[in-house]
């Protein structure tokens, strides 16, 4: 049986390009289910992450590089990398979910990982989104995508595979939801 992934969405002040519909704190909480176990509820800040996180400044500077390149770009210039109009099924993209995103406790047995995950953003049930993880690799985020499907209480759901859960957790990443 698959253990939890502690995937740990670090809102570290990463709302992406304020077109949220509900302000974020870091102290917010986004309900994240790891399949097949439960639903883990994990508030984001300092003093939860800090022994999780050591790199909890890193995390912050990086969501903010980002979301200010993002936000200077298109978001067809900025995942110049995926095909996010495929995935998604429209030529207008929108990012309204970027985090920092940890994960520990995976390991290769555990195999590929579905999670769902409740944002703020309210999304229609049936509709695909591009869900783009990636990797800092100094002066840029590395990204890819898989595509994630919209549930009928308006969740994201998506599964990773082993090699990409893997290169998550050993490295500084980010996810980020596009989606029309």
């Amino acid at each position: 049986m698959k253990k939890i992934v502690c995937l740990v969405f670090a809102l570290l002040m990463c709302l992406s390009v304020a077109m949220a519909e509900a302000p974020q704190s870091p102290s917010s909480l986004l309900k994240v289910i790891v399949e097949p176990e439960g639903p883990a509820f994990l508030p984001v800040d300092e003093a939860f992450m800090g022994p999780a996180v050591a790199n909890f400044q890193r995390q912050i500077d990086l969501c903010n590089r980002e979301i200010s390149k993002l936000a200077a770009s298109s978001v067809d210039e900025y995942f110049a990398g995926i095909d996010a109009k495929a995935i998604v099924g429209a030529d207008e993209l929108n990012v309204y979910e970027m985090y920092g995103l940890v994960v520990s406790g995976f390991k290769p047995e555990d195999g590929d990982t579905t999670i769902t995950i409740q944002f703020p953003t309210p999304y229609t049930a049936g509709d695909k989104v591009a869900v783009a993880t990636g990797l800092d690799n100094g002066e840029n985020v590395d990204w890819t995508a898989v595509e994630g499907n919209i549930t009928d209480d308006g969740c994201v759901k998506f599964t990773l595979d082993i090699d990409t859960v893997l290169a998550l957790q050993n490295g500084l990443a980010m996810i980020a939801i596009i989606s029309k």
